[in-house]
């Protein structure tokens, strides 16, 4: 499930009135199951890859709390597919200018997130080209995610 300038905070949160990403995810499963399964492909899911974050780095509560709705998370989602060690790939985030008051609060949240499992690797997206000061340029993705994997392979 992939849409930018959400919120770990509120949309992925399963009990926050605006959750329409859980929400999405909670669908996705299923439905890509059943679609695959139409064309006779089966799938397992082997990992999770995390990179969000911004959003909350500019709300200080949201900010705060991050560390905890992301172990909340990755609790809920392994539970729901049925892998209590599902490995996990998360994005540090990164800004190149003007960052959010709190983005330091959220890259220390997501490097403790990390630290604190060994199933949980992480990558930092700084020093990868963007189209601004926040996402990605096409190389960038393509050279970034292609590290996320790099490193996620380091736990497979």
């Amino acid at each position: 499930c992939v849409k930018g300038a959400t919120s770990l905070a509120e949309n992925w949160d399963s009990t926050h009135v605006n959750n329409y990403m859980y929400k999405a995810m909670e669908k996705a499963l299923p439905d890509g199951k059943f679609k695959l399964g139409q064309f006779g492909r089966r799938f397992r899911i082997r990992a999770l890859l995390w990179y969000q974050g911004e959003s909350d780095a500019g709300v200080q509560s949201r900010a705060d709390n991050y560390e905890s709705n992301l172990n909340a998370l990755f609790s809920d989602i392994r539970t729901r597919v049925g892998l209590p060690n599902l490995p996990i790939s998360i994005s540090k985030v990164s800004y190149d200018s003007s960052p959010p008051t709190y983005l330091s609060t959220v890259r220390d949240a997501l490097q403790n997130v990390a630290d604190g499992d060994s199933n949980i690797v992480i990558s930092d997206s700084q020093s990868y080209s963007k189209r601004d000061a926040v996402h990605l340029d096409a190389d960038g993705m393509f050279l970034f995610g292609k590290k996320m994997f790099e490193v996620l392979d380091t736990i497979l």
